[in-house]
């Protein structure tokens, strides 16, 4: 049993999950590292059907992104999506093994 902010929660506390890095690799594609150590690949195109997140359309405007917050943010943090959303809506990425010769 745990309180935050002044709620009893039955549950024990857990750490939030955040973005700590990202990589685009193409327009609306992109690997995201997270506080728990995994990496996953985000498809950005699943955002598109909502109003608030139609100026990523524009490469320039998506290719801005940023880390804030623990979270991707986008035109000074005005357009951003909660990290557990960008952990549910992407999938599980295992970097290969680099070659030596």
């Amino acid at each position: 049993m745990f309180t935050k902010n002044n709620i009893v929660y039955a549950s024990q506390p857990t750490k939030d999950l955040e973005v700590v890095d990202f990589k685009i690799l193409d327009y609306m594609y992109m690997i995201i590292s997270f506080s728990n150590g995994e990496q996953r690949v985000f498809d950005a195109t699943c955002l598109l059907e909502y109003p608030v997140y139609q100026p990523l359309k524009d490469e320039k405007i998506f290719n801005a992104v940023e880390i804030r917050n623990g979270t991707l943010s986008w035109c000074n943090n005005k357009i951003d999506i909660a990290p557990e959303m960008l952990y549910k809506k992407s999938y599980e990425y295992t970097a290969p093994e680099k070659i030596c010769m």
